[in-house]
């Protein structure tokens, strides 16, 4: 009788703070105690793995619950600062709609990040790091009708390519709905990308929520799929919950 394979899509497991997430093409870990380290990938050079979509809150903080939900890895994250921030970050292995439009690049992943405060009034500032070996890193607007990465610094803009010495490319590429403004170091063969999110102030109440996306794929013909993959992600619908 005919028989059928099914291939089990990834999902997180939970191993005390340490988060794994293991399917077809994908292998990624996260040190929930080091929010800053985002999601650590699997080496693909002698430079060493990528971090990507990791949380700078800017000062002390401490985990305070976590879970999962098949692809999506929630934690929620107490600052020890007068600012008193509530940060909730889940991240996902990027939906179908997401990997088709990038023509299934090699990863992709989103992080949703939340922030309130119990205060009348705080700075709710995050910014979202991702450490990348790089060789050049380039700047385009998903806002503007034209995908064209600028080699000159350009703040204003809300996604980068960093091009990887592998032949490939990451996209990092914040929502423009989301956005406020980035920031690059490159040093030593590896770029420091730092997507700054949320107003200078929340008030108490107020539920402010972000995305950012990374995507890697082929350098050739970069920007066919990294458009197609910004155009969808502009697109998409809010996300209503964690």
């Amino acid at each position: 009788m005919p028989t059928s394979a099914t291939t089990a899509a990834p999902s997180w497991s939970l191993v005390g703070g340490r988060a794994e997430c293991h399917g077809p093409g994908v292998a990624a870990t996260i040190d929930l105690d080091r929010p800053l380290g985002g999601i650590s990938t699997l080496p693909r050079d002698p430079a060493g793995g990528d971090h990507v979509l990791g949380i700078d809150l800017r000062g002390d903080g401490r985990r305070s619950e976590q879970w999962t939900r098949g692809s999506d890895l929630t934690a929620v994250y107490e600052t020890d600062d007068a600012r008193r921030l509530r940060a909730t970050a889940m991240w996902r292995l990027a939906g179908d709609a997401e990997r088709s439009a990038a023509r299934s690049p090699a990863a992709c992943w989103e992080l949703v990040l939340s922030a309130q405060t119990s205060l009348l009034a705080s700075d709710s500032s995050i910014a979202v790091v991702s450490d990348i070996a790089a060789a050049t890193v380039a700047w385009f607007d998903s806002r503007g009708s034209r995908f064209a990465p600028e080699p000159q610094p350009w703040p204003a803009a809300n996604g980068m390519v960093a091009r990887r010495p592998d032949g490939t490319s990451a996209l990092v590429l914040v929502h423009p709905d989301d956005f406020r403004s980035t920031s690059v170091e490159c040093r030593e063969g590896r770029a420091r990308i730092s997507c700054w999110l949320f107003s200078t102030s929340v008030e108490k109440g107020v539920l402010l929520r972000s995305r950012v996306l990374v995507a890697i794929g082929p350098t050739t013909a970069e920007s066919d799929w990294a458009a197609a993959l910004a155009r969808s992600f502009t697109a998409s619908a809010p996300v209503l919950t964690t």
